[in-house]
């Protein structure tokens, strides 16, 4: 079983190409997911930021995978949402809210509805709800949480990974 205590924890594998992630775990401050694809550069190519409080979290951003990036529509950031559902249904009580906002103001004006559309469809497909307002903004707890399994990242390995294939980073 994945340890819940404060820490670094890391996963190497792909089949083709050289995927790393690394999960940073503080609770009740913060759980970033980081993601490398056929790189060895120092800077994640996908990083997902989620703010922790005692009895909440936050989905804050999830960078790296935007519209025009090489990451884009490749499934990781459906991998890297996994990841956090797990984490967050390992450490939360079921009935812990969950929120975030959805926003992306770089997206090109001739493709902005199909985008939001797209990224309301993303996060609605992990149990949340995308309420509209000034901002849509993203609703639900951690029982209503729950992981994709289906598809492939990168077209190489499962969009599902199981914490328990995790190890203390180095």
């Amino acid at each position: 079983m994945f340890p819940m205590n404060a820490g670094c924890y890391s996963w190497e594998g792909g089949t083709n190409d050289q995927v790393r992630v690394r999960l940073d775990f503080q609770p009740g401050y913060k759980l970033d997911v980081d993601v490398w694809w056929k790189s060895k550069d120092a800077t994640p190519c996908l990083r997902l930021w989620v703010p922790l409080q005692h009895q909440s979290a936050r989905f804050g951003d999830l960078t790296g995978n935007g519209y025009g990036s090489k990451l884009h529509r490749r499934g990781f950031g459906t991998f890297a949402v996994n990841l956090a559902v797990q984490v967050l249904q390992k450490t939360y009580e079921p009935d812990a809210p969950v929120s975030g906002i959805l926003s992306n103001p770089s997206d090109p004006t001739d493709q902005k509805t199909r985008l939001e559309h797209a990224r309301r469809m993303f996060w609605s497909q992990f149990g949340l709800t995308v309420n509209s307002g000034h901002y849509e903004q993203l609703a639900g707890t951690v029982g209503g949480l729950r992981c994709v399994h289906e598809g492939l990242v990168a077209g190489q390995f499962s969009r599902y990974l199981d914490l328990c294939n995790f190890s203390a980073c180095k």
